[in-house]
């Protein structure tokens, strides 16, 4: 596990356009890298290709995870929560004190996996990911 670079882009943006239904634009994902206030993380396996990512944003100590993508061929293998451990880690270090997500209400292996690691559901946004699909709104003290 590594952050990010610039030459990672591509990779990222063939992450998010195969695995969720609303890919990030390339500028987003760069300003992911390149941002002084966000973090992007990849891992990658033995032959150096990227088969996850997260990104986070954070202002003064409250962090948001952007995005955390896992290649479908990589899921349930430990990455995501290798990721969300890796950020988590970094982001007390800089004085985080909450860090914040969305999921959708119906992607059960997700909230397993943040509420695994400790999130909790403090709201629902209805309508979020498109009409009837809402979001479940996490957290986690850290």
């Amino acid at each position: 596990m590594r952050r990010a670079v610039i030459s990672d882009v591509p990779f990222i943006m063939a992450l998010e356009k195969g695995a969720i239904d609303h890919p990030w634009q390339e500028q987003d994902i760069i300003a992911l890298v390149e941002d002084a206030n966000k973090i992007c993380l990849v891992e990658t396996d033995a032959n150096g290709e990227i088969t996850g990512y997260i990104g986070c944003d954070w202002v003064l100590d409250e962090a948001s995870i952007g995005n955390i993508v896992v290649s479908p061929e990589h899921r349930r293998q430990g990455i995501g929560a290798g990721l969300i451990s890796r950020l988590l880690s970094m982001l007390k270090d800089r004085g985080i004190t909450v860090i914040f997500l969305e999921v959708r209400f119906d992607n059960e292996a997700a909230i397993a996996l943040y509420t695994g690691l400790g999130f909790e559901v403090y709201n629902r946004r209805r309508d979020y990911y498109g009409e009837g699909i809402d979001a479940l709104l996490m957290k986690k003290l850290i």
